[in-house]
Protein backbone atom coordinates (compact mmCIF):
# COMPACT_ATOMS: atom_id res chain seq x y z
CA UNK A 1 0.00 0.00 0.00
CA UNK A 2 1.31 3.46 -0.75
CA UNK A 3 2.27 5.70 1.85
CA UNK A 4 2.26 9.57 2.30
CA UNK A 5 5.37 11.66 1.61
CA UNK A 6 6.70 12.30 5.23
CA UNK A 7 7.18 15.82 4.52
CA UNK A 8 6.09 19.07 5.68
CA UNK A 9 3.52 20.98 3.12
CA UNK A 10 2.42 24.07 3.26
CA UNK A 11 -0.17 25.84 0.57
CA UNK A 12 -2.83 24.38 -0.65
CA UNK A 13 -5.06 21.76 0.78
CA UNK A 14 -5.59 20.02 -2.21
CA UNK A 15 -3.67 16.39 -2.18
CA UNK A 16 -3.48 14.28 -5.64
CA UNK A 17 -4.64 10.90 -5.97
CA UNK A 18 -1.78 9.66 -5.18
CA UNK A 19 -0.96 11.26 -1.51
CA UNK A 20 -4.79 10.58 -0.45
CA UNK A 21 -4.46 7.00 0.78
CA UNK A 22 -7.49 4.96 2.05
CA UNK A 23 -8.45 1.86 2.58
CA UNK A 24 -10.39 2.18 -1.23
CA UNK A 25 -7.15 1.82 -2.81
CA UNK A 26 -6.52 -1.71 -2.65
CA UNK A 27 -9.15 -0.62 -5.67
CA UNK A 28 -6.51 0.34 -7.90
CA UNK A 29 -5.51 -3.29 -9.01
CA UNK A 30 -9.17 -4.75 -9.46
CA UNK A 31 -11.21 -4.21 -12.99
CA UNK A 32 -15.32 -3.48 -12.34
CA UNK A 33 -16.03 -7.20 -12.56
CA UNK A 34 -13.78 -8.01 -9.68
CA UNK A 35 -15.01 -5.39 -7.36
CA UNK A 36 -18.83 -6.42 -8.25
CA UNK A 37 -17.81 -10.26 -7.28
CA UNK A 38 -16.05 -9.16 -4.08
CA UNK A 39 -18.08 -6.45 -2.92
CA UNK A 40 -19.72 -9.18 -0.32
CA UNK A 41 -15.98 -9.97 1.08
CA UNK A 42 -15.26 -6.57 2.19
CA UNK A 43 -15.55 -5.54 5.34
CA UNK A 44 -18.57 -3.60 5.75
CA UNK A 45 -19.13 -0.09 7.40
CA UNK A 46 -21.27 -1.42 10.05
CA UNK A 47 -18.39 -4.03 11.47
CA UNK A 48 -15.68 -0.86 11.66
CA UNK A 49 -14.85 0.33 14.66
CA UNK A 50 -15.96 4.02 14.15
CA UNK A 51 -13.21 5.87 14.40
CA UNK A 52 -11.32 3.64 11.71
CA UNK A 53 -14.74 4.06 10.03
CA UNK A 54 -15.01 8.14 10.08
CA UNK A 55 -11.15 8.64 9.29
CA UNK A 56 -10.93 6.63 6.30
CA UNK A 57 -14.62 8.19 5.23
CA UNK A 58 -13.43 11.50 5.72
CA UNK A 59 -10.64 10.95 3.32
CA UNK A 60 -12.24 9.02 0.74
CA UNK A 61 -14.77 12.27 0.63
CA UNK A 62 -11.68 14.33 0.08
CA UNK A 63 -10.07 12.48 -2.47
CA UNK A 64 -13.38 12.25 -4.59
CA UNK A 65 -13.71 16.03 -4.28
CA UNK A 66 -10.27 16.76 -5.61
CA UNK A 67 -10.21 14.21 -8.20
CA UNK A 68 -14.00 15.59 -9.38
CA UNK A 69 -12.75 19.32 -9.04
CA UNK A 70 -14.50 20.74 -6.30
CA UNK A 71 -12.78 24.14 -5.68
CA UNK A 72 -13.57 24.53 -1.87
CA UNK A 73 -13.28 22.02 0.95
CA UNK A 74 -15.86 20.16 2.27
CA UNK A 75 -17.82 21.87 5.04
CA UNK A 76 -17.46 20.31 8.35
CA UNK A 77 -21.51 20.00 8.76
CA UNK A 78 -21.52 18.74 5.03
CA UNK A 79 -19.25 16.17 6.27
CA UNK A 80 -20.41 14.84 9.59
CA UNK A 81 -24.04 14.75 7.77
CA UNK A 82 -22.19 12.75 5.09
CA UNK A 83 -21.07 10.35 7.45
CA UNK A 84 -24.06 10.07 9.88
CA UNK A 85 -26.17 9.74 6.30
CA UNK A 86 -23.60 6.76 5.33
CA UNK A 87 -24.11 5.01 8.99
CA UNK A 88 -27.59 4.61 9.08
CA UNK A 89 -28.72 4.07 5.42
CA UNK A 90 -25.50 2.38 4.06
CA UNK A 91 -23.61 0.79 6.39
CA UNK A 92 -23.74 -2.31 4.71
CA UNK A 93 -21.73 -0.94 1.92
CA UNK A 94 -17.97 -1.16 2.44
CA UNK A 95 -14.92 1.54 2.28
CA UNK A 96 -13.80 -0.08 -0.75
CA UNK A 97 -17.34 0.06 -2.41
CA UNK A 98 -18.08 3.35 -1.35
CA UNK A 99 -14.69 4.83 -2.68
CA UNK A 100 -15.19 2.73 -6.04
CA UNK A 101 -18.57 4.27 -5.87
CA UNK A 102 -16.79 8.13 -6.84
CA UNK A 103 -14.49 6.05 -8.94
CA UNK A 104 -17.69 4.57 -11.18
CA UNK A 105 -19.20 7.54 -11.51
CA UNK A 106 -15.87 9.81 -12.21
CA UNK A 107 -15.53 6.98 -15.68
CA UNK A 108 -19.32 6.53 -16.07
CA UNK A 109 -19.20 9.10 -19.01
CA UNK A 110 -22.59 10.40 -17.19
CA UNK A 111 -21.33 11.54 -14.09
CA UNK A 112 -23.91 12.80 -11.45
CA UNK A 113 -24.07 17.04 -11.57
CA UNK A 114 -22.97 17.92 -8.21
CA UNK A 115 -23.08 22.17 -8.76
CA UNK A 116 -19.60 22.47 -6.11
CA UNK A 117 -21.82 21.10 -3.63
CA UNK A 118 -20.00 18.15 -1.98
CA UNK A 119 -23.48 17.36 0.29
CA UNK A 120 -25.49 14.27 1.67
CA UNK A 121 -27.62 14.62 -1.36
CA UNK A 122 -24.87 14.40 -4.20
CA UNK A 123 -23.05 11.58 -1.86
CA UNK A 124 -26.86 9.57 -1.75
CA UNK A 125 -27.16 9.72 -5.66
CA UNK A 126 -23.68 8.25 -6.11
CA UNK A 127 -24.19 5.73 -4.15
CA UNK A 128 -27.35 4.57 -5.09
CA UNK A 129 -26.01 4.95 -8.86
CA UNK A 130 -23.35 2.27 -7.77
CA UNK A 131 -25.31 0.00 -5.98
CA UNK A 132 -27.95 -0.33 -9.09
CA UNK A 133 -24.94 -0.83 -11.24
CA UNK A 134 -23.31 -3.75 -9.17
CA UNK A 135 -26.74 -5.20 -8.84
CA UNK A 136 -27.10 -4.93 -12.72
CA UNK A 137 -23.90 -6.50 -13.36
CA UNK A 138 -23.81 -9.50 -10.92
CA UNK A 139 -26.79 -10.12 -12.10
CA UNK A 140 -26.06 -10.11 -15.43
CA UNK A 141 -23.14 -12.25 -15.17
CA UNK A 142 -25.14 -14.73 -12.13
CA UNK A 143 -21.94 -14.05 -10.21
CA UNK A 144 -24.91 -14.77 -7.08
CA UNK A 145 -24.96 -18.56 -8.84
CA UNK A 146 -21.35 -18.86 -9.70
CA UNK A 147 -19.15 -21.18 -7.31
CA UNK A 148 -16.56 -19.24 -7.46
CA UNK A 149 -13.65 -18.94 -5.08
CA UNK A 150 -13.37 -15.61 -3.46
CA UNK A 151 -10.50 -14.56 -1.31
CA UNK A 152 -11.45 -13.24 2.28
CA UNK A 153 -10.14 -9.74 1.73
CA UNK A 154 -9.53 -8.15 4.89
CA UNK A 155 -7.44 -5.16 6.38
CA UNK A 156 -4.13 -6.06 7.76
CA UNK A 157 -3.40 -4.26 11.30
CA UNK A 158 0.00 -2.73 9.32
CA UNK A 159 -2.70 -1.13 6.91
CA UNK A 160 -5.04 0.03 9.75
CA UNK A 161 -2.05 2.02 12.02
CA UNK A 162 -0.72 3.37 8.29
CA UNK A 163 -4.23 4.72 7.70
CA UNK A 164 -4.29 6.45 11.31
CA UNK A 165 -0.65 7.49 10.97
CA UNK A 166 -2.54 9.10 7.56
CA UNK A 167 -5.21 10.63 9.20
CA UNK A 168 -3.00 12.24 11.65
CA UNK A 169 -0.62 13.78 9.04
CA UNK A 170 -3.88 15.15 7.55
CA UNK A 171 -4.73 17.14 10.81
CA UNK A 172 -1.33 18.43 10.74
CA UNK A 173 -1.50 19.45 7.48
CA UNK A 174 -4.85 21.62 8.03
CA UNK A 175 -3.56 22.82 11.21
CA UNK A 176 -0.98 24.85 9.68
CA UNK A 177 -3.69 27.06 7.92
CA UNK A 178 -6.41 26.63 10.27
CA UNK A 179 -7.34 27.33 13.69
CA UNK A 180 -9.96 24.11 13.81
CA UNK A 181 -10.17 21.11 12.28
CA UNK A 182 -13.23 19.34 12.80
CA UNK A 183 -11.96 15.76 12.17
CA UNK A 184 -9.64 16.31 15.40
CA UNK A 185 -12.30 15.25 17.65
CA UNK A 186 -11.24 11.65 16.55
CA UNK A 187 -8.02 12.68 18.61
CA UNK A 188 -9.72 13.50 21.67
CA UNK A 189 -9.12 10.27 23.67
CA UNK A 190 -4.82 9.87 21.83
CA UNK A 191 -4.17 13.25 23.45
CA UNK A 192 -3.29 14.68 27.22
CA UNK A 193 -4.36 18.25 26.41
CA UNK A 194 -4.75 20.20 29.81
CA UNK A 195 -8.08 21.59 28.85
CA UNK A 196 -9.64 17.99 29.17
CA UNK A 197 -9.48 18.21 32.71
CA UNK A 198 -10.79 21.91 33.02
CA UNK A 199 -14.48 21.80 33.97
CA UNK A 200 -15.22 25.49 33.80
CA UNK A 201 -13.51 25.67 30.49
CA UNK A 202 -15.39 22.89 28.83
CA UNK A 203 -18.55 24.02 30.33
CA UNK A 204 -18.55 27.69 29.22
CA UNK A 205 -16.88 26.34 25.45
CA UNK A 206 -20.04 24.14 25.30
CA UNK A 207 -22.34 26.46 26.26
CA UNK A 208 -20.62 29.03 23.42
CA UNK A 209 -21.28 26.15 20.99
CA UNK A 210 -24.01 25.18 21.88
CA UNK A 211 -25.13 28.89 20.96
CA UNK A 212 -23.54 28.70 17.83
CA UNK A 213 -24.54 26.24 16.77
CA UNK A 214 -28.56 26.35 17.31
CA UNK A 215 -27.97 30.46 15.57
CA UNK A 216 -26.26 29.26 12.93
CA UNK A 217 -29.12 26.61 11.93
CA UNK A 218 -32.21 28.92 12.09
CA UNK A 219 -30.38 30.40 8.57
CA UNK A 220 -29.87 26.71 7.32
CA UNK A 221 -32.35 25.07 4.62
CA UNK A 222 -35.19 23.49 6.91
CA UNK A 223 -34.73 20.22 4.19
CA UNK A 224 -31.05 20.27 5.49
CA UNK A 225 -31.57 20.81 9.32
CA UNK A 226 -29.56 18.26 11.34
CA UNK A 227 -31.77 16.39 14.19
CA UNK A 228 -31.74 18.04 17.52
CA UNK A 229 -29.90 14.96 18.64
CA UNK A 230 -27.65 15.05 16.17
CA UNK A 231 -26.69 18.71 16.89
CA UNK A 232 -26.02 17.90 20.75
CA UNK A 233 -23.82 15.17 19.51
CA UNK A 234 -22.16 17.58 16.88
CA UNK A 235 -21.94 20.37 19.72
CA UNK A 236 -19.63 17.99 21.72
CA UNK A 237 -17.38 16.71 19.46
CA UNK A 238 -17.08 20.14 17.98
CA UNK A 239 -15.55 21.41 21.38
CA UNK A 240 -13.50 17.94 21.55
CA UNK A 241 -12.29 19.52 18.06
CA UNK A 242 -11.29 23.08 19.39
CA UNK A 243 -9.74 21.50 22.51
CA UNK A 244 -7.15 19.22 20.46
CA UNK A 245 -6.63 21.82 17.75
CA UNK A 246 -5.87 24.19 20.24
CA UNK A 247 -3.24 21.49 22.03
CA UNK A 248 -1.64 20.17 18.77
CA UNK A 249 -1.50 23.78 17.30
CA UNK A 250 1.47 24.71 20.14
CA UNK A 251 3.19 21.91 17.53
CA UNK A 252 2.87 22.54 14.44
CA UNK A 253 6.54 24.07 13.58
CA UNK A 254 7.58 20.19 13.68
CA UNK A 255 5.62 17.30 12.90
CA UNK A 256 7.55 15.12 14.91
CA UNK A 257 7.37 16.37 18.41
CA UNK A 258 3.22 17.17 17.17
CA UNK A 259 3.03 13.34 16.32
CA UNK A 260 4.90 12.40 19.66
CA UNK A 261 1.88 14.55 21.17
CA UNK A 262 -0.48 11.81 20.11
CA UNK A 263 -0.89 9.01 21.61
CA UNK A 264 -0.37 5.48 19.83
CA UNK A 265 -3.38 3.38 19.15
CA UNK A 266 -1.10 0.46 20.46
CA UNK A 267 0.03 1.89 23.57
CA UNK A 268 -3.60 2.81 24.27
CA UNK A 269 -4.90 -0.44 23.47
Amino acid sequence: MKTLKNQNTTGSLKKSSDEMQVTGDLNSDLNKFQIARKAKTFDKIRDLPEMEARQNLGMIFTKAANLVGFKNEIGDINKADIRNMIFKEYRNLSLQEIDYAFEHDRYSGDPIDHYQMFNSVYVTKVLKKYIKWRNAYRKENQLDKKALPIPDIKISEAEKQQNHENFIRMIFERLEVRETVHDAWLLYDLVDAPKKDDVDYKKNLYNAQKAKYYEDEKNVNPFKKITRGEGEKYIKNRCKAIIVSKYLKDYINDYEIFRSKIISKKSKN
